[in-house]
């Protein structure tokens, strides 16, 4: 949610648009990530990810899910997170050159993290702690597959979303600039 604050504060079409559109797809990703670790919770117990290990092997499906899930949070091309961040970093490029590399820095190590969560969930020794497995109830599908269907969605079509936000983005640049 830094972005959206730096994308604001640039003042520029890009960087309002991109902010926009980011708050939506930040809420959209980080729903999806919240319900994965809700089922997780009620699978089995317990919030601490010291529990968590070796997942993949019996939840192929939840892994699948949180591994697209993840890759959002991440920005990567194709999901929801990626428009936004385009445009708040061109924004932010056509502002300050220098915060913009200092900005990308941060995303990188965001991304580092959110690489060692999924893998320290996803994989590793399974755990003696756990002795429960099982995936994903048909119900629970349904609702991880909604949410996929939104994340590429928003990805794969912004300018649907774009287009609805475009006109507040104009106004507010010409109200600030008056």
């Amino acid at each position: 949610m830094g972005l959206v604050i730096i994308g604001i504060y640039t003042l520029n079409m890009n960087g309002l648009l991109g902010a926009s559109y980011m708050m939506l797809s930040h809420g959209l990703i980080s729903s999806a990530m919240f319900f994965s670790i809700g089922l997780l919770y009620k699978i089995y117990g317990t919030r601490s990810i010291i529990y968590y290990s070796s997942i993949a092997h019996f939840m192929p499906r939840f892994s699948m899910c949180f591994f697209v899930f993840s890759l959002a949070n991440m920005s990567f091309p194709g999901t929801a997170g990626f428009p936004g961040e385009i445009l708040i970093f061109a924004g932010m490029m056509q502002d300050n050159l220098f915060i913009s590399f200092l900005v990308a820095i941060g995303s990188i190590f965001g991304g580092v993290y959110s690489i060692w969560l999924l893998t320290r969930i996803l994989y590793g020794q399974i755990s003696p702690k756990i002795s429960t497995y099982r995936d994903l109830k048909p119900s629970e599908r349904k609702i991880l597959n909604f949410l996929l269907l939104l994340v590429f969605g928003f990805g794969l079509f912004p300018f649907l979303i774009f287009d609805f936000l475009k006109p507040m983005c104009i106004f507010f640049t010409n109200v600030i600039h008056v």
